[in-house]
Parts: C-alpha cells; sequence; structure tokens
C-alpha cells in the first residue's frame, strides 16, 4: 500500500509541474533552507576543490562541500582552488528591466531564467560586469558559477530601472 501512495504523489508532482511548465508558471521548491541564525532563506552552494581557469568544467571537479549562503557570496569555509556553483531563486517586487553587477575575482557566471545575463569568466583582478534581464513579479531562477585560487571575492547587486539597489529576496 505504501509504494502504491508514493507512486500515486510522484506522478501528482510530475503533473503540477507539467501543468506549471506549460502555463509557464515557477514552483517555488519546498522546504526551503531557512538559515535558523538570522531567520533569511538562503542560496545553495556546493564548493568544488576546482584548479581550473574558466567556470567550464567546475562541476567536474572533487565536490568538497555542501553550505547555504544569504546571497551570492564565497562560504566562509571554502578556501584555495575554488570552485563554486550557486543556485536557487530570487524574488523581484515588480515587472521591470533588473541590473545586474556581478563582482568577482577570478571569474564568475551569472544565469537568470536558464539565461547568461552576465559574462564575467577568466582570470582577471577583481572587477564588476553588468547586464540587465527583463523578468515579471515573482521568483525567478539563479545561477552562479566561480572559480578563485587565493581566497577572492564574489558579490552581486541587483538594481530596478532608476539604477536604485533592490534588496531581492533569494530561496532555494
Amino acid at each position: 500500500m505504501m509504494k502504491l501512495k508514493n507512486i500515486f504523489i510522484l506522478a501528482a508532482v510530475s503533473l503540477m509541474s507539467a501543468m506549471a511548465v506549460a502555463q509557464n508558471v515557477a514552483i517555488i521548491p519546498q522546504p526551503y533552507h531557512i538559515d535558523q541564525q538570522k531567520g533569511t532563506v538562503v542560496l545553495g552552494a556546493l564548493w568544488y576543490d576546482y584548479p581550473g581557469d574558466w567556470c567550464k568544467g567546475i562541476e567536474e571537479a572533487p565536490l568538497k562541500g555542501e553550505y547555504v549562503t544569504d546571497g551570492v557570496c564565497i562560504p566562509k569555509e571554502a578556501k584555495e582552488n575554488i570552485g563554486l556553483v550557486i543556485t536557487g531563486y530570487l524574488e523581484v517586487p515588480e515587472d521591470g528591466v533588473y541590473t545586474f553587477r556581478l563582482y568577482s575575482d577570478d571569474g564568475s557566471q551569472l544565469t537568470v531564467d536558464g539565461v547568461m545575463v552576465v559574462d564575467n569568466d577568466g582570470m582577471h583582478d577583481a572587477r564588476e560586469l553588468v547586464g540587465q534581464h527583463a523578468m515579471k513579479k515573482g521568483v525567478h531562477p539563479i545561477r552562479v558559477l566561480y572559480f578563485d585560487h587565493n581566497g577572492g571575492d564574489l558579490r552581486l547587486k541587483v538594481e530596478d530601472k532608476h539604477g536604485k539597489e533592490v534588496k531581492v529576496r533569494y530561496w532555494h
């Protein structure tokens, strides 16, 4: 009986996901990861031992740890050969064209809604590259790739059409 119940639940979830895709509706994954100390919803971060010079190949390196972050940043535990894959969702407050400022030392890439918005890849000193993406109010998938070999830096700032910083909510 338990096996049949599990199959029914799986079929219902698959049907709901297919309907959401057909209607272009985002399903927010549950349960959310919540930082118990800060009470905030966070992004997921996978740390790979990555010696490469480009974002391509990060996920082929040995996995060193799984973390959550309250934004696009390097988990404090990640050191030396850092290859990060940060995933989750960001929530924007209204329809509009948003500006994404991705600051990194060394390489990074930002994908929103499956579209490359900022490509700051390769070996380089700290620099910020900017991209824009039109979004409807609500939740959008986000993915950031990042690498560095000696500490580095990684930050993301989101701005509205007036250049005002938007405090987006992150989900994982």
